[in-house]
């Protein structure tokens, strides 16, 4: 049976936290040191959850108006977002667009933590669901004729789908 943490709606996993870094943020955050990992990580869990609330939705770089629902286009001026690069941190950039709302990291409450339905869990495989997905999704630029140069937006479509590209795309991704 998982040794799970339930606040509200958020679902912690205690088997996979990383509890050296979620000891030094809790003391962060005034918990005591002799605190029991329960009362860490619900301080922690409360912190994160209440502090940072997930956006649900970009903005136009060019007239701050709100982002369709697959984060492509502005709902006001109607102007595409622009392809970010053709590199890990362009694909890091590519999957906060896509998942906001959805994917957020958190170390200290185990990784990356997936909104499912009313509640936010752990939930590792899920994240590199996501990259995979947002992988899959640079065909859709091609489709819609985003970036200067299709050749080379084709081969880096192909190459973000290997395993080290969706790992560095993640890793890239925590710090958003």
């Amino acid at each position: 049976m998982k040794n799970v943490l339930k606040i509200g709606a958020l679902q912690i996993d205690l088997d996979a936290v990383n509890e050296d870094a979620l000891e030094a943020h809790a003391q962060r955050l005034g918990v005591p040191p002799d605190a029991s990992l329960n009362d860490a990580a619900g301080a922690v869990a409360k912190h994160t959850m209440t502090t940072t609330p997930a956006p649900v939705q970009g903005e136009c770089e060019k007239c701050g108006g709100p982002l369709d629902e697959r984060q492509e286009r502005c709902a006001l001026c109607g102007d595409l977002v622009p392809a970010p690069e053709c590199t890990d941190l362009g694909n890091a950039d590519r999957f906060v667009r896509r998942n906001l709302g959805r994917a957020r990291y958190c170390a200290a409450l185990g990784g990356w933590m997936i909104y499912c339905g009313p509640r936010w869990a752990a939930d590792e495989p899920a994240a590199v669901r996501l990259a995979k997905d947002t992988a899959r999704s640079i065909y859709g630029e091609l489709e819609r004729g985003a970036g200067d140069d299709p050749e080379a937006l084709g081969k880096h479509a192909i190459k973000s789908q290997s395993a080290h590209a969706l790992m560095a795309m993640l890793q890239l991704a925590q710090s958003e």
